[in-house]
């Protein structure tokens, strides 16, 4: 499974988490955060139909609110799986988007196993970002 993390989370968060990880059971996922294999200019439409395959699935706080294309209308027409952090986690800090992912790892990997094209939140239970909730979305 590759994991990518758009370029709403940063380097260093995916680094760090990756490292983690690396005591996961095999088979491990592979953590990919996308300025690891595209330039910091790429545009959602351009990097997202490239990764489309078997096992893979994307993170993101991009909500697709605003103009221009955006993340989830992109994962949708190509049936990619994404996870979007909500509103409230897109705005926290760094430590608590890494606190969140490492909560709901389960049913991260476990994403995979859905239909392709599956959306999915992770939410924060409380404003303290004490608990995390993932779920899916339509």
């Amino acid at each position: 499974m590759k994991i990518y993390f758009d370029a709403t989370f940063g380097e260093t968060l995916v680094g760090s988490l990756r490292s983690l990880f690396q005591f996961h059971i095999e088979p491990r996922a592979r953590l990919i955060h996308i300025y690891d294999i595209f330039d910091r200019d790429v545009k959602d439409d351009e990097w997202i139909p490239s990764i489309k395959g078997k096992d893979n699935l994307i993170i993101s706080c991009d909500w697709g609110r605003g103009k221009g294309v955006r993340l989830p209308s992109v994962c949708k027409a190509h049936k990619i799986t994404h996870i979007l952090m909500s509103s409230c986690l897109h705005k926290a800090k760094q430590f608590h988007k890494a606190r969140a992912i490492i909560y709901v790892w389960p049913e991260i990997v476990n994403a995979v196993a859905f239909p392709a094209g599956a959306r999915f939140q992770i939410a924060s239970v409380g404003e303290n970002h004490e608990r995390f909730r993932f779920s899916e979305k339509n």
